[in-house]
């Protein structure tokens, strides 16, 4: 396969899918698409994610963002299968095709591997420790491994783009060991500088075509311990080389978040993003749909509702599953023939609706609900039947009785599925009508999800946003959205 991504072969794509919108990459002279494929939460295993990435490779998106730790590697092995097969069959080249990936984050087979070191004696040198299961390391020995086993899965001889991931990490953890914040800036920096030495290596011996930084603490305050400042980065690349290949940055901003170009936290008073364009570098923001605001998720989405959720209706049903649950305990409880830690058990599974009742607040928002908590709850009174199953000699007392609360809380969970997602409906319409009133640009969107991508996709210095795209529907969306944003464009400017 070959190399790298080529200016003449991106200048060729995007010609090819005109009506969607480019950007240049920095000073790099490669085009990329306005939306970026976002390679968190993708999987080789998952066919749906596989039709994903074909189609948006195939109609106009250009560049995907990975990193050794997504999916224990499981990312970066679809997109290596994915383009040769595409590339085999002549529906894309390489060379349009932009790659970033990342490296700092140990866990899952990364974590084990790195104790699997420390007992034969040669950890990765200047290891951050954070948390059981979680280690970070920005060390050139690491990023050695780390881009050898990101080249494999990929399938390539050279990756675009190789950042740094969050090697804040280093200054969260000295934050938590007391220390004095000047001595962890400087060693903080010191490190980056090593890494970014050894990153100038791999350009020159042609594994990577140029690097950067992914940080969650470029756009913040600062004040705060564990703010990143992007001047600092630029000056280390600066010092050296003058033809540095320190080309690129990432980092999160969305229509809640934007300390990216609202924070003026370096010299002169500019923010970050201003820092970047000054700096003709390359800018990725992550994202885009998932705005932290004081410590809870809020997800950008116009969720849709189609029934209408009623107060008393989801009352009755608590009332209805905490009866039956106080029944359990009275009389099918001491009925069972099995061993008191099975009753144990048991009894704690079979309580799930007076647990969720009281604390139904901390159980939300709508796609926490879905993705986490009504699958965790399906599964554990799932193992609760299995194991009642199990115990012989049931009275058929006890079989109506487990019939019955299966149906209920079957239908508990799905109205409590409408609970959540009629609060996050609402939630949404508040902020799109909120963000009408203080952005013009706003005014034509008709979902919250328009409004948060168009607004990134016009905003200058953003040179790409990265989004998940997992299933075709999705791409479909973001292909939409540019293809209105390159429309409404070219309608003002004929104008």
């Amino acid at each position: 396969m070959p190399n790298f991504a080529m200016t003449e072969n991106t200048h060729r794509y995007a010609k090819k899918f005109s009506g969607l919108g480019y950007n240049q990459l920095g000073n790099t002279e490669l085009l990329t698409n306005k939306a970026g494929f976002g390679g968190y939460r993708i999987h080789i295993s998952v066919e749906e994610h596989r039709a994903a990435l074909e189609h948006a490779l195939c109609t106009g998106i250009n560049l995907i963002d990975t990193s050794s730790n997504y999916a224990n590697g499981g990312s970066e092995e679809l997109i290596g299968a994915v383009i040769k097969n595409l590339v085999k069959e002549k529906k894309i080249e390489r060379e349009e095709i932009i790659i970033v990936s990342k490296a700092g984050y140990l866990q899952a087979q990364n974590y084990q591997l790195s104790q699997e070191l420390k007992q034969q004696g040669k950890p990765f040198p200047e290891l951050v420790e954070y948390a059981n299961g979680l280690e970070h390391c920005i060390h050139p020995d690491f990023i050695s491994d780390q881009l050898t086993r990101s080249l494999n899965r990929l399938q390539l001889k050279t990756i675009d783009f190789y950042l740094l991931h969050n090697p804040e990490y280093y200054l969260l953890w000295a934050h938590k060991q007391g220390m004095d914040l000047a001595r962890a800036q400087d060693e903080y920096y010191r490190r980056i500088e090593q890494a970014f030495m050894h990153l100038e290596i791999e350009a020159q011996n042609g594994r990577i075509k140029y690097y950067g930084i992914s940080s969650n603490t470029f756009p913040i305050s600062s004040k705060r311990y564990d703010f990143t400042s992007m001047e600092r980065v630029w000056e280390i690349a600066e010092r050296i080389s003058p033809k540095h290949k320190f080309r690129m940055v990432q980092m999160p901003m969305n229509l809640l978040e934007n300390g990216a170009a609202t924070e003026k936290n370096l010299s002169g008073d500019i923010s970050s993003l201003e820092y970047a364009r000054s700096k003709d570098l390359a800018v990725l923001v992550n994202r885009p749909l998932n705005a932290f605001v004081n410590n809870k998720m809020k997800r950008l989405v116009s969720l849709v509702i189609k029934d209408k959720f009623i107060p008393g209706i989801l009352h009755q049903k608590f009332m209805r599953i905490k009866e039956l649950e106080t029944e359990f305990t009275a009389k099918v409880l001491p009925a069972l023939k099995t061993e008191a830690e099975t009753q144990k058990n048991l009894s704690g599974y079979f309580s799930s609706g007076h647990y969720i009742e009281e604390n139904i607040k901390k159980l939300g928002p709508y796609w926490q609900w879905i993705e986490n908590q009504a699958r965790s709850f399906t599964e554990q009174i799932s193992y609760a039947v299995q194991l009642v199953n199990e115990i012989p000699d049931k009275t058929r007392e006890t079989i109506d009785w487990l019939n019955r609360y299966v149906a209920h809380f079957n239908e508990l969970l799905g109205y409590l599925t409408l609970y959540f997602g009629q609060e996050s409906a609402n939630e949404g319409k508040n902020i799109l009508q909120k963000i009408k009133g203080d952005l013009p640009l706003a005014q034509n969107f008709v979902s919250l999800q328009d409004a948060a991508l168009g607004s990134l996709f016009n905003t200058q210095g953003i040179s790409s946003t990265l989004i998940g795209m997992r299933a075709v529907d999705y791409v479909n969306n973001v292909l939409h959205i540019l293809a209105s944003q390159a429309d409404g464009a070219e309608k003002k400017n004929s104008l």
